[in-house]
């Protein structure tokens, strides 16, 4: 047996400063202190901490990582590399001589950093560039000519973003606004407009300030980037084809980003692209004329400026640019510079572009909230509704199935592969929703613990529900979200006045002051959001689900590890998505996925919305939220409930055996041997047996219909069969509709000479229990039949033949339309693949039908054309 190593490889860690803002005890940008195994190429550990952060808690998460790494077994380096030398005395300390410390760079983090800043600056998810009726295709191409001019003259070449522009657009009410070039680094490429030189400078100050002393900002900016082509969304980069609009290269897709006081990406409109169009076109021309001024870096005798008539813009702005005086970085005086190193102090810096995620709240440092002061309500209200603790995240095995869903081992695929918290603002808006939740469940007590619960409970279920506690036993996921964010009570937490507000929303009016920023973003995109039905388009296992909302139409991606990982392309989800930013989780959802045979009743349902309301919009869902989700927990109770079994009339299984007294074999057979309409008397007496006097005794007629002369793919049905035996006459029928239009066939045809006795019934699940499948020789002998080529071969043209016959039938679930008249309709066609996707998922194909059936499938999608 090999021993395992103690020791394996290197590893790299620190602390990055994060671009980003948080409320949660006063606004600050979070530390994210993190170690990377160098070896393996992957993060074994990262842990967000309020700045200033201390090395202590960086050696701490060194421990921990070797215990519980993110990637792979429990080891221990052999080599540990930072950049900090107290943060090396302090690891030796720690280990000794265990593990080797060295001090030296650590371009990994800065890698790790840069993934970062790149992830959180990436475009919120537009799909179009007309995203306002006010903007028009020729006003963007007009936009993107300008920035391509603008990138081709690369003013960022010349200047930082220190040096700045005084910019004045009168017909645009612009006067004494700022201008920063970015770029100079080599990274981002654009520019910034402040609303003036003091708004930038409250920039630089907020950047500079220690957390306790920072402001609330409340900068608006607007700004003009260049992305790479691949960061931009597929449906952006096919509209920019589309329209021709003109990109400089492949690095200079041109956006424009517009941000508010409270940090808030606001949507664009017309006057925004006048603005970043006469912007860009004025600054290409200002550096194309005074480029190689504004480079020598000395100061001018003269300012530098220039004015710019935009005639072909809509207002005919014009534009006017001038260097302020200080260009670079400001001046030290003799001697200052070497002060500043004796005291171990950086030299002066340009502040960087920050990605303002979120803006700092008004009011008072949020308090802590203890478990302590919660645990008791809390507990009250879980047990009350019958939530489950959280399951333990599973830690993937080496040999397990990779959650990326490729199909190889964990090991053989993303275990050696770099894992950056690329998910990183998905963790911060998890753990802000797992902080308000209890905080919302202790606050929900105020309004009456059990009695405020039970009216919540009896509103969220139909009426006449005779086990509440079974009839929400599992939808806890459901109900608390529902209960917290979209139930009104009658009356508010002091029981006096009218509630008219969710919890939720009476929490931020009470509690504003212990609320941090982005619980208040959470409870502003949540409240009284409706829930609506969402179909999966697309699924990564471990990652999360593209997402459409049936109704409406529109398109998510949905961050979401745990549940991805049990859903499949067609299920149908009953929840409410939120989007913070450009991330979308859900909060809320059924614990049922529907399959997609579900589908055809909504589109129906979406049809009657648009036939009353022309377009569905999550106003209109709001209106019927009470019908959508007793809808919801119907189709559940449906699902539930044992598969009923049918036969090919569509009635359901009921095995009947009908007991007749006959007075002659031979009379009762000539009276019925017409029910076999497909076998002629010499063929049903074959193998009957008689008596030494030649007298009939014995002999089986089997019942059957004949198939459709329409339709060539239908063939005949087998309904029953009819024993005789001395004067002993046994119908065996599999249901109860078969059963009585037999006994009038008999009575018809054979009158008194046939006297009923009795019948039994035998329900199909005692069938199965008494007899899985059959006694094992038959299974045996029939799967030794399907071997044979030929027999395998009839049963998958059988299978084939009703599949396709299955395209000319009536279908209940479209309306009573064949499928072939219902894909001439949009929600026909959407209905009838519904279906298809339904019966594909159902089918085994390594069985013998499911096979052929599968096959059978994809020829109808071609000849309905789905495809």
């Amino acid at each position: 047996m090999t021993k395992r190593k103690k020791h394996e490889g290197e590893w790299v860690g620190g602390i990055i400063s994060t671009p980003f803002l948080i409320q949660e005890k006063g606004p600050c940008q979070p530390d994210l202190a993190v170690w990377i195994d160098v070896t393996r190429e992957c993060i074994v550990g990262f842990e967000l901490h309020t700045p200033p952060t201390s090395l202590e808690k960086v050696a701490d998460l060194l421990e921990s990582s070797m215990r519980h790494p993110v990637v792979g077994p429990p080891r221990r380096p052999q080599k540990v590399r930072v950049e900090n030398e107290d943060l090396a005395e302090l690891i030796r300390s720690r280990f000794g001589a265990k593990i080797h410390v060295e001090v030296g760079p650590v371009p990994e983090l800065e890698a790790v950093a840069e993934d970062l800043f790149q992830m959180l600056e990436e475009p919120a998810g537009a799909t179009t560039y007309l995203e306002d009726e006010s903007i028009t295709p020729e006003q963007v191409g007009r936009f993107f000519e300008a920035a391509a001019r603008l990138y081709r003259v690369a003013p960022w070449e010349t200047v930082d973003d220190c040096d700045l522009f005084e910019v004045d657009i009168p017909v645009l009410d612009v006067h004494e606004a700022c201008i920063s070039i970015i770029g100079a680094l080599g990274e981002s490429f654009g520019y910034i407009i402040f609303r003036s030189i003091e708004d930038y400078e409250r920039l630089v100050e907020f950047s500079s300030n220690t957390p306790e002393e920072v402001p609330s900002m409340g900068i608006p900016l607007f700004s003009v980037n260049f992305d790479r082509g691949s960061e931009i969304p597929q449906a952006l980069r096919k509209e920019i084809s589309r329209h021709r609009w003109e990109v400089a290269s492949a690095d200079a897709y041109p956006t424009i980003l517009k941000i508010s006081e409270d940090g808030l990406r606001l949507p664009l409109r017309s006057q925004d692209y006048l603005m970043a169009t006469a912007c860009s076109e004025a600054l290409a021309r200002f550096f194309t004329r005074h480029g190689e001024d504004l480079e020598e870096g000395t100061d001018l005798e003269r300012p530098i400026s220039g004015k710019y008539l935009l005639k072909d813009l809509p207002g005919s702005p014009t534009v006017k640019i001038k260097a302020l005086p200080l260009l670079g970085p400001p001046r030290l005086e003799e001697g200052e510079g070497e002060r500043l190193e004796d005291k171990g102090l950086p030299d002066p810096q340009p502040p960087r572009q920050l990605s303002l995620w979120e803006a700092p709240a008004q009011g008072d440092p949020p308090q802590e909230v203890t478990q302590a002061d919660m645990q008791d309500d809390v507990i009250f209200m879980e047990k009350a509704l019958g939530m489950n603790p959280r399951p333990p995240s599973h830690k993937i095995g080496r040999n397990e199935p990779c959650p990326c869903g490729s199909g190889k081992k964990y090991k053989k695929c993303c275990l050696n592969k770099i894992q950056p918290p690329s998910d990183l603002l998905w963790i911060l808006i998890r753990e802000a929703h797992d902080r308000l939740m209890p905080r919302l469940l202790k606050f929900a007590t105020r309004f009456g613990k059990e009695q405020g619960l039970q009216e919540a409970i009896q509103e969220f279920l139909p009426d006449g529900e005779d086990d509440p506690s079974e009839a929400l036993k599992g939808q806890d996921q459901l109900f608390v979200p529902w209960f917290l964010f979209n139930w009104i009570p009658e009356k508010g937490p002091s029981g006096r006045r009218p509630a008219s507000k969710t919890i939720a929303e009476h929490y931020v009016e009470s509690e504003r002051a212990r609320l941090d920023a982005l619980g208040q973003r959470l409870i502003q995109e949540t409240a009284g959001r409706p829930f609506s039905f969402y179909e999966v388009l697309h699924c990564q296992p471990g990652v999360g689900v593209r997402l459409r909302d049936i109704f409406t139409g529109e398109e998510k991606e949905v961050k979401e590890k745990s549940g991805s990982q049990s859903l499949g392309v067609g299920d149908i989800l009953f929840a409410r998505w939120v989007s913070v930013d450009h991330v979308t989780i859900l909060v809320g959802c059924g614990a049922l996925p529907l399959p997609p045979s579900f589908k055809p009743d909504l589109i129906r349902l979406r049809k009657e919305f648009r036939r009353i309301h022309r377009k569905v919009t999550p106003k209109v869902l709001s209106q019927y939220q009470e019908d959508l989700r007793f809808w919801y927990l119907e189709a559940c109770r449906d699902l539930k409930r044992p598969p009923q079994v049918r036969n090919t009339d569509g009635d359901p299984i009921l095995f009947h055996t009908i007991h007749y007294e006959i007075d002659s074999p031979q009379t009762a057979f000539e009276a019925l041997k017409f029910l076999s309409v497909e076998e002629t008397e010499e063929e049903l007496l074959h193998d009957a047996k008689r008596d030494h006097q030649g007298n009939l005794v014995e002999v089986t007629i089997p019942w059957i219909r004949k198939g459709r002369e329409k339709d060539p793919h239908f063939g005949s049905t087998l309904l029953g069969s009819i024993h005789i035996q001395g004067r002993k006459m046994t119908v065996e029928v599999n249901s109860e509709r078969r059963a009585r239009k037999i006994q009038r066939e008999i009575k018809r045809r054979l009158g008194d000479r046939a006297v009923y006795k009795t019948t039994v019934t035998t329900a199909l699940e005692s069938f199965q229990q008494s007899d899985p499948g059959g006694p094992p020789a038959e299974r045996k002998k029939e799967q030794k039949a399907l071997e044979i080529p030929e027999i395998r071969e009839y049963f998958q043209e059988m299978a084939r033949h009703r599949w396709m016959s299955w395209m000319d039938e009536k279908i209940p679930a479209l309306g009573g339309k064949t499928p072939r008249q219902a894909v001439k309709t949009r929600d026909g066609k959407e209905s009838v693949e519904a279906l298809i996707l339904d019966a594909q998922r159902r089918m085994d194909p390594d069985d013998v039908f499911g096979e052929a059936s599968l096959k059978a499938l994809e020829e109808i999608r071609k000849e309905l054309g789905l495809d």
